[in-house]
Parts: C-alpha cells; structure tokens; sequence
C-alpha cells in the first residue's frame, strides 16, 4: 500500500504541475480578454456578426456582459491554479513525511483542485500509515 501511495502521489504532484500551468495560462488569458483593452475588439465583432452570443441587447450590453463573464472565468482560473500549486506542494511533501495531517490535506485540497489521483493516493497512505501503526501495537 505504502508504494502503491507514493507511486499516487507522485502522479498526482505531477499531473498538479501541469494543471497548474494550464489554470494559469487560461486565467491569464481570460483576465486579459475581460480588459477594457478588448472592449472594443468584442463591439467590433458584434457589430459585423463574427462573435454572436445568446444574450439579447446591444452591442455595448453584451460586450459588457461577456467582459463579466470573463472576469469571473479568469479569476475562477487563477483560484483554482493556486489550489493546484498547493497540491503540489502537498503531494511531495506527504510522500517524505508520510504523516496523518498531511494525508488528510491531501484528499482536501485534490478534492478542491479536482485532481482524484491525489485523494486515491493519500487514502492509500492513510491505509497504509494505519495498518502500520496497527503492526506496531500489536
């Protein structure tokens, strides 16, 4: 269990490094996009039909309404890449030390970072840390 765990985890700190960079490539570019910067660009494209959205009102309205949509998107991005960074830092740290607490932060934090490789590999740890303890007892 100990290295089916640590095999986990490993996968999962990596797999976070690579979500991380993803999220934040993504939360930069929709932060960008819902600039007033872009404002324009979006009216523009309205206006000559090339970006159509659902929502009914002017081209103002709506680019107003996507530069919000964006905003949230961007910054839903970034929170979710600062959870994944986190995680990372939870994976490899659990691998070496190999403590409760840690383990416990781990199904956390790969639950609010989406990352089900880490929750898998820390009840794994959790199992293997209990069987140990058990063995020690007995």
């Amino acid at each position: 269990m100990k290295k089916v765990s640590n095999i986990l985890l490993l996968i999962a700190g990596i797999y976070s490094i690579v979500c991380a960079a993803t999220f934040l490539i993504l939360g930069i570019v929709f932060v960008v996009a819902s600039s007033d910067a872009c404002k324009e660009q979006i009216i523009e494209m309205l206006e000559r039909g090339t970006f159509t959205t659902s929502y009914a009102g002017t081209p103002q309205e709506q680019a107003q309404f996507i530069q919000t949509v964006y905003s949230i998107l961007g910054i839903t991005m970034l929170v979710v890449c600062v959870f994944q960074f986190i995680n990372v830092f939870l994976s490899f740290t659990a691998r070496k030390k190999e403590a409760k607490p840690l383990y416990i932060l781990n199904i956390v934090f790969g639950v609010l970072s989406m990352v089900v490789v880490n929750v898998v590999g820390a009840i794994f740890g959790l199992i293997a840390l209990n069987h140990n303890t058990e063995a020690q007892v007995e």
